[in-house]
């Protein structure tokens, strides 16, 4: 995602007139089904439950700053602190937990998504669903401007179970996420001093 594309998703996230994006039960059926019950812990609701979740943080415990040490399943709220939830998420992954993450689909290419998803071993699973989650508001009445797709991200997840749970909502990726190094950016970085290489002689024969 470019400087500008990456402005952009935060100016909308920021002026986003409704944060409060509750998950709708048919998501939330499959989620308990993947935990074999009721959800271990919601970090990111209120005082109702509405997730009916053993465990949960509302707005006054806040979740960001609360330890997230067993099964999670998290919608965060939208808005501007969207980038603290999900540094969040990749963090609270190092404890080998599963996490369940629903997420929209304009913050996969961002940096910090790149720094705390993809640098570890512990993101297996998404699902990129095929089409715009029916969010509900507090009155439990769809949302009907939700103008984000959606993404559920796994970590640490068993990768059969998430597939036979959640792959009736779009196309479910299984992930091997190699840690990188300083090795590993050599490489990359060599790599890419011999396309260029090859290019600047490309370009010298007319091709």
């Amino acid at each position: 995602m470019s400087e500008k594309s990456e402005k952009l998703a935060n100016r909308s996230d920021k002026n986003c007139k409704f944060t409060e994006w509750r998950t709708p039960e048919y998501v939330l059926e499959m989620v308990r089904l993947y935990y074999g019950g009721d959800i271990p812990l919601d970090p990111a609701t209120n005082s109702t439950n509405p997730t009916r979740a053993k465990l949960f943080f509302t707005e006054e415990d806040n979740g960001l700053i609360q330890p997230w040490d067993t099964g999670v399943f998290v919608n965060p709220p939208y808005g501007e602190d969207l980038q603290q939830w999900m540094i969040k998420i990749g963090t609270s992954s190092n404890n080998f937990n599963e996490i369940l993450a629903l997420l929209p689909t304009n913050r996969w290419s961002t940096k910090y998504v790149h720094n705390y998803f993809y640098n570890e071993n512990h993101l297996k699973n998404m699902v990129v669903f095929d089409h715009r989650v029916g969010f509900v508001n507090a009155a439990g009445e769809a949302i009907k401007n939700n103008v984000y797709g959606s993404i559920l991200w796994g970590f640490n997840t068993d990768q059969d179970k998430f597939y036979e749970c959640f792959e009736p909502f779009g196309t479910v990726f299984r992930l091997g996420v190699e840690r990188r190094n300083v090795r590993t950016k050599k490489k990359s970085s060599r790599a890419k001093q011999r396309l260029a290489s090859n290019r600047a002689g490309e370009r010298e024969k007319g091709y």
